[in-house]
């Protein structure tokens, strides 16, 4: 029976389900696992780190979290294991992309994804040199729901909204005082120190910043797409913008009473493709013409397109059929996971 590592951080929690605080049901995920013949080994992110336990030729399924410090660690370990040479799934820049859309814009170019090419910027210094074409979406790196996403309609507006972003603080000013007219320390082994340049330097360091995506705005949109691809099965559904506003996500305006465009089916599954992992949740948008990829990931990825769903769209004779099914969220991602190991 071959063997597969099931990696949590206690052996009890693998995200998400309804909630990013709610797991799967990692027992019958665990048994859906032996029904398929291979052997599930629970092992926890520390064990495999700190015990320096040998994984070579086993491959190993993991999850996200949206949890901080516990998304740094899982980097940490996943980066060291990855080092090790062992097999990731998803693989590592996947990981790299969840909670960071200015790593997904990093794989869209190395994947060469040609949809709404964005620009990608750590400050609002560096937009003088681009010519951007508004109005765009601006995009914070992180944050989920619609949060940290605006439409902005010039440069101005631009610079407007990155400037709350940038301001320093009152504590922070009172310093910048204190060192520009009541410092009077002298830096012998440093000649070439002038308080007036340390302050000027010194401001544009502690100046907070955000990192940031531009992305061009597709207009006239009413919807967007969330699309889970499960290796071969096709979780589609239809997300209505929240009223008065260009956004869809966050809005919890869920539609699977439609059928699928084969167009939209054949752009998800190409995208899909390109990536190393069993899932790709993937979020797109269609201007009448193209479709474009606007977010993705791997995993710890919204569930609602499977539970509020009758069924899933699959490829028959080079054509796309319609699944009806009672929705079960373990057992697809078990069913996607197993046709992955076979096939890679």
């Amino acid at each position: 029976m071959k063997k597969i590592v099931i990696l949590t951080r206690d052996g009890k929690f693998f995200g998400q389900t309804r909630k990013p605080w709610v797991s799967a049901d990692l027992s019958r995920i665990h048994e859906l696992i032996l029904e398929a013949n291979y052997e599930p080994i629970l092992l926890t992110y520390h064990q495999v780190f700190n015990e320096d336990i040998d994984l070579s030729g086993i491959p190993i399924f993991y999850t996200f979290s949206q949890k901080e410090n516990l998304r740094n660690y899982i980097g940490d370990i996943i980066h060291y294991l990855y080092m090790k040479g062992y097999k990731l799934i998803p693989s590592l820049p996947l990981l790299l992309c969840h909670e960071d859309k200015g790593y997904q814009e990093v794989m869209k170019k190395l994947l060469d994804i040609k949809s709404l090419n964005s620009f990608y910027f750590s400050s609002s210094d560096d937009i003088a040199n681009y010519d951007i074409t508004y109005p765009a979406v601006l995009k914070t790196i992180d944050g989920s729901n619609g949060k940290g996403v605006s439409l902005v309609h010039s440069e101005a507006q631009l610079r407007k909204v990155l400037k709350k972003w940038e301001r320093i603080h009152f504590i922070e000013k009172l310093d910048l005082y204190r060192r520009s007219y009541l410092r009077f320390k002298k830096y012998t082994d440093y000649p070439n120190y002038h308080n007036k340049e340390d302050v000027r330097q010194y401001t544009k360091h502690i100046k907070p910043e955000r990192s940031f995506i531009l992305q061009p705005f597709v207009p006239n949109l009413e919807y967007d797409y969330r699309v889970l691809v499960l290796y071969d099965h096709l979780w589609v559904t239809r997300r209505w913008n929240r009223d008065n506003d260009f956004r869809a996500s966050g809005a919890k305006k869920f539609d699977c009473n439609f059928t699928a465009e084969p167009g939209l089916l054949d752009f998800a599954m190409d995208i899909y493709k390109k990536f190393e992992s069993p899932s790709l949740s993937i979020d797109v948008a269609y201007d009448g013409k193209d479709y474009h990829l606007i977010e993705f990931q791997a995993q710890h990825f919204g569930v609602n397109v499977i539970v509020k769903n009758k069924g899933y769209y699959y490829q028959a004779e080079n054509e796309w059929k319609f699944m009806e099914i009672k929705p079960d969220f373990e057992k697809e991602i078990v069913y996607c996971l197993i046709k992955y190991l076979e096939n890679n």
